[in-house]
């Protein structure tokens, strides 16, 4: 979060293309694939993501951030997905502001081939302006599928009946193949797999 609101001066600074369409590239994306471990076996396998863009739909192109991040686990026998997504509209350099403003979710999900992909539960964050999803066995597939062929998308508005924002989450693989992290998810995610499987033959 920090580099990218670093680098909203840059964008500022030699400003912006023209406008946007629905689901145009962000300007900046960060991610970083994760394992969280519970008694040193693997719980969760998530992906967390940042991502700058124009948001036209809200602020006539001005910069805006949205954080969030995708975890798959086993439960009940079934592989699982949950979702969570925070927003901030970013500074106002021009006006002296320094600190980006932490915006409310009305609705988050995320869409594959910009198909919506609804959750089958949605909920406020832990911060009230946030928002969480859960995602049944058929979608979780669902998803990772899409994050692998890079043809997922976050995709919120802001209030009821707002416009909805589409953005792309394109991974970079070549990049995150550099590091363990990538191969360590999908060591956790085949781990998942084969917990589900074995667990629905007892």
């Amino acid at each position: 979060m920090r580099m990218l609101l670093t680098s909203v001066v840059s964008v500022i600074a030699i400003g912006f293309p023209g406008a946007a369409i629905a689901a145009d590239p962000p300007l900046l994306t960060e991610t970083k694939f994760y394992v969280q471990t519970a008694a040193g076996v693997p719980a969760f396998c998530g992906v967390e993501f940042t991502l700058l863009y124009k948001d036209y739909e809200n602020r006539r192109g001005a910069p805006a951030i949205v954080t969030g991040s995708i975890v798959w686990f086993e439960k009940d026998s079934y592989l699982q997905a949950g979702f969570k997504l925070a927003g901030a509209d970013a500074p106002s350099f021009e006006k002296g502001d320094s600190t980006a403003t932490h915006f409310s979710i009305n609705q988050g999900f995320v869409a594959i081939q910009d198909k919506p992909i609804a959750p089958s539960k949605s909920t406020r964050g832990e911060d009230e302006k946030d928002v969480l999803g859960s995602y049944s066995s058929a979608s979780a597939s669902q998803i990772y599928g899409g994050l692998a062929d890079n043809n997922l998308s976050v995709v919120f508005n802001r209030e009821v009946g707002g416009l909805d924002t589409h953005l792309p989450l394109v991974v970079d693989y070549a990049a995150a193949s550099e590091s363990h992290e990538l191969q360590d998810f999908r060591d956790c995610m085949a781990t998942m797999v084969n917990r589900a499987a074995d667990n629905s033959r007892k």
